[in-house]
């Protein structure tokens, strides 16, 4: 065995640490966010007919054609009364699933949730690009094409920033968050530079157990992998306040050098490996 010294070059931007949480926090940080997002669930489990899949709906079309053939093959007399049924049947149909005025309304938190990895991401980069306009706390989204009973899945330009993101990192490849913590350090800067923006940074809460069937029911969503809240969200207060006290914001050390525009010399760290003998070669 020997020692022998190899050049070793780091760059300091390669990776950004995800803010440690204890296991105690998270789940405290769990209860609590699946207790706010409850009553948008209730709502959808009381008042939404859920979505069977397409092959439902085309077993469901191909129904009505087999029958709408056969009835093609009868009388003028016979046709004419089955098109009138027909008729009458999609009219019952479209009234049913229209939806009724008695429905109430859902609550106003879903104007402040987003759900998913793409458009969470999305809205990051929006307010991390430089010069983005950041509306002022508590502002609701743009619903001038409201999708009423399902958290936001195409993020708008009249919304308030984000105060906090939660994503599940159980059971997914890092290459589906990695970019997390880089992209909330940068959509914080940019937020906190802003006139009238909130004060806290955006925390990030990375969970290390799945709970994606959780967060799910909470929502009445099959699966829920992140999910994010924005500032001035109702009912959020005690969360956000939970979240400052125990969750520190995204620090990214070489953001701050990177942005001064100065040149930096490489460094070459000699590093000492230990390094085994040589494997003899057989005649």
């Amino acid at each position: 065995m020997s020692r022998r010294k190899v050049p070793e070059l780091d760059t300091p931007f390669s990776s950004v640490e995800w803010p440690v949480i204890s296991q105690e926090n998270q789940d405290t940080i769990l209860e609590l966010l699946c207790t706010l997002l409850a009553p948008i669930g209730q709502h959808r489990r009381d008042h939404v007919e859920l979505s069977r899949g397409k092959r439902s709906r085309r077993k469901s079309r191909q129904k009505f054609k087999d029958i709408a053939g056969e009835a093609s093959k009868e009388a003028d007399g016979v046709v004419s009364l089955t098109s009138n049924a027909a008729d009458g049947k999609g009219k019952a149909v479209e009234e049913a699933k229209r939806p009724s005025d008695n429905i109430p309304p859902p609550p106003d938190l879903l104007q402040f949730i987003d759900v998913g990895l793409v458009t969470i991401t999305r809205e990051l980069a929006k307010s991390a690009a430089p010069g983005s306009v950041i509306p002022a706390q508590g502002a609701p989204k743009d619903t001038s094409h409201p999708s009423p009973t399902t958290p936001s899945s195409s993020p708008s330009s009249s919304i308030s920033p984000y105060a906090a993101v939660f994503v599940v990192r159980s059971g997914h490849s890092s290459a589906f968050y990695s970019h997390f913590p880089q992209m909330v350090a940068v959509a914080s800067q940019q937020v906190s530079a802003a006139p009238d923006s909130p004060s806290s940074p955006i925390r990030l809460v990375g969970f290390s157990r799945a709970c994606e069937d959780r967060l799910g029911t909470s929502l009445e969503i099959p699966r829920v992998s992140a999910v994010a809240i924005r500032a001035g969200a109702p009912q959020s207060q005690g969360l956000l306040k939970f979240l400052e006290e125990t969750v520190s914001a995204v620090d990214v050390r070489w953001l701050g050098e990177a942005q001064t525009g100065k040149f930096r010399n490489t460094h070459i760290h000699m590093a000492e490996v230990t390094v085994g003998p040589k494997r003899k070669k057989k005649a």
